[in-house]
């Protein structure tokens, strides 16, 4: 039998006698507001640790249910202001689904009371909050596409939101040696931390190591053949000599798997299911998010909170002479799956010794040492949009300096690290570096000299005046 990593919760109050206590100790007290009690300490959950505040700034603590009748808890991750990303089989008893949620933003403790959450999400009157991807099946044995896309009444603004990743940062996963996989990833909850169902008093997050798929699929065939892992799952285990070994366990599912660490690594999965706690063959299972990018972006839009991707494409280093200005060519890409752009823009700070205009492909404006700029229409998804300007060097030694340019957009952007870009300008009348490859080497000599020739002339015609 394996276990989904849900604590399941059964809290009903009909009168001032009644109460019903649960598998994870959530206790609803005769006033119908729900507590959890406080368990001994635990230090450590499955050989985890309590997590820093800050750490996971955009983790959520889930509670599925009503303030009278909360059915079960779950993690959950905050992926925009309003849209909060979990597993779908938290959102489900049985195959009835579950239309009202409760989320808390990364709370060091665990909430006591529903008054305690930042913010709800409630369908009424036919509206729609509350999205599981349309091919889980509720009930089912095999846990497939277990994710889901709630809009919450509330926006949230946490230090930071994580980033989506990519199927190539899977791909990258599956390359790495085996060595090299041991601690990659990362995950984090307030789940269960023994057999006992303890809960810890803080949240946890431990490294795992990841396992390859086809290893993952291998070991989970020899478990029990009812049960296929697919192409839109992950898996991870912890490792160590004995048992229990450090795992995800019930109450953690929806939570995130990272990799590396959770302030500059990428968003990879959500925890959803396993054989046992601490078990580390078969391994635990993540859904695979970076499979869902599309349906994320085409859910969203239906929730009226839509979600792109915009990049910059920059060079990474531009030469030139003593004086000289040069045009610098480079694209915003919208690297999205299905979702248009709205109101892009970008800005730039105008390094000193430099003046860049002749903006072509943008509406600009400057403002000190500031440069804002308009794109003027949307920018389709898997389209790009090439912007130039001239950048003149205004003086006669030798300036390196970087550029920064900064893009932004209407929708949030589910991949924040790639929508800002710098070029290193060197203005410099020196040769350039010598290249293997040819070509190069010979122009930009050519270049410094024809730079030079020119302020001669400027400076001659200057005297004869």
């Amino acid at each position: 039998m394996y276990r989904a990593l849900t604590a399941g919760l059964l809290l009903l109050c009909s009168h001032a006698n009644s109460h019903a206590s649960a598998y994870a100790g959530l206790h609803i007290s005769n006033d119908a507001s729900p507590h959890i009690p406080a368990p001994a300490i635990t230090p450590r959950i499955y050989h985890g640790s309590d997590a820093r505040p800050g750490d996971w700034p955009w983790i959520t603590y889930v509670a599925a249910g009503s303030p009278d009748f909360v059915t079960q808890f779950c993690g959950g991750v905050l992926i925009a202001p309003e849209l909060l990303l979990s597993a779908a089989h938290c959102v489900f008893v049985g195959t009835t689904r579950i239309t009202e949620l409760h989320a808390s933003l990364e709370p060091m403790s665990r909430p006591i009371s529903t008054a305690d959450f930042d913010a709800t999400a409630v369908e009424q009157s036919g509206e729609v909050r509350i999205l599981p991807h349309p091919d889980y099946q509720p009930g089912a044995e095999l846990y497939e596409h277990d994710i889901v896309l709630v809009k919450l009444d509330t926006a949230l603004h946490p230090a930071r939101f994580p980033v989506l990743g990519a199927p190539a940062d899977i791909a990258a996963l599956e390359r790495l040696p085996a060595a090299a996989r041991r601690g990659a990833v990362q995950v984090a909850g307030w789940g269960t931390t023994d057999a006992s169902g303890q809960l810890p008093q803080r949240l946890q997050q431990v490294a795992l190591d990841y396992i390859p798929h086809a290893q993952c699929r291998s070991q989970w065939r020899s478990y029990t053949s009812r049960l296929a892992i697919t192409a839109t799952m992950l898996c991870a285990a912890g490792a160590g000599p004995s048992l229990p070994a450090p795992d995800t366990c019930a109450g953690d599912s929806g939570g995130p798997l990272v990799r590396g660490t959770p302030d500059t690594g990428r968003l990879l999965g959500l925890t959803s299911f396993g054989k046992a706690c601490g078990v580390i063959n078969p391994p635990g299972v993540y859904t695979d998010v970076t499979g869902y990018i599309g349906w994320l972006e085409q859910a969203a839009t239906t929730l009226g909170q839509p979600l792109v991707d915009i990049a910059t494409s920059l060079p990474d280093r531009v030469r030139a002479g003593i004086g000289a200005t040069t045009t610098v060519r480079w694209q915003v890409r919208n690297e999205s799956l299905r979702t248009t752009a709205d109101g892009i823009a970008f800005s730039l700070a105008v390094p000193a010794g430099l003046n860049i205009d002749n903006f072509q492909g943008a509406s600009c404006q400057q403002s000190g040492a500031t440069i804002n700029c308009q794109l003027s229409q949307p920018l389709g998804h898997g389209s790009a949009h090439t912007i130039s300007m001239d950048i003149a060097h205004l003086g006669d030694t030798e300036l390196s300096t970087p550029l920064t340019v900064r893009v932004t957009q209407q929708q949030h952007d589910y991949r924040g690290d790639n929508n800002a870009g710098t070029i290193m300008l060197t203005f410099t009348d020196r040769p350039a570096p010598s290249r293997s490859s040819g070509g190069a080497g010979y122009w930009l000599p050519m270049l410094a000299a024809l730079a030079l020739l020119r302020r001669r002339r400027a400076a001659f015609s200057h005297i004869s005046r």
